[in-house]
């Protein structure tokens, strides 16, 4: 697994007594990843790897719930990434493997939030958590390269960065 993909749900498969008394959160958005982190840390040392072995079908809905985003649901994303950081910050059950995904999670999170925003407070957060994170996935030598480059354009400008996203994407958000 990459960085980014340890925390997805639908990459999993789980033993009932590993997450029967773990549930989603109420969060609109990426609550499944919340979810996921939880679930590591209960079961750690438990694992299974199956490869090359298609388990699931995703189809992908324009309408859905992730391809339809406001700010709203940009925060909750951003919520999802820290309460994961906090939760592999936490005594007993911290996990360096899961706050350096959450780091990266986060970094990625904030990046999206921040060219998709509506409102200047949003880019403002997602910048300041950009800040935050950055030095934690620049020193992950695992780390992807995705959140890596988010990181390193962070660093001279993100405006610089965010006129050169939407120049790449013809101007979409």
């Amino acid at each position: 697994y990459s960085k980014l993909d340890m925390l997805f749900c639908w990459s999993k498969l789980w033993r009932r007594d590993c997450i029967s008394n773990i549930r989603f959160s109420d969060l609109m958005l990426c609550e499944d990843c919340l979810f996921t982190a939880r679930c590591l840390l209960n079961c750690s040392g438990t694992a299974a790897y199956v490869k090359g072995m298609p388990l699931y079908a995703y189809v992908r809905n324009e309408k859905s719930i992730t391809r339809t985003l406001n700010d709203r649901k940009l925060l909750d994303s951003l919520e999802s990434a820290h309460a994961i950081i906090e939760l592999a910050e936490q005594g007993s059950q911290s996990d360096p493997a899961i706050k350096k995904s959450g780091c990266c999670y986060m970094i990625d999170t904030a990046f999206y939030a921040y060219m998709h925003a509506d409102s200047h407070e949003l880019r403002d957060t997602s910048e300041k958590l950009i800040r935050k994170y950055r030095h934690a996935v620049l020193t992950d030598s695992h780390a992807p390269i995705k959140p890596k480059v988010a990181c390193l354009g962070s660093m001279l400008s993100m405006q610089l960065v965010y006129r050169l996203y939407h120049f790449l994407n013809g101007g979409k958000k």
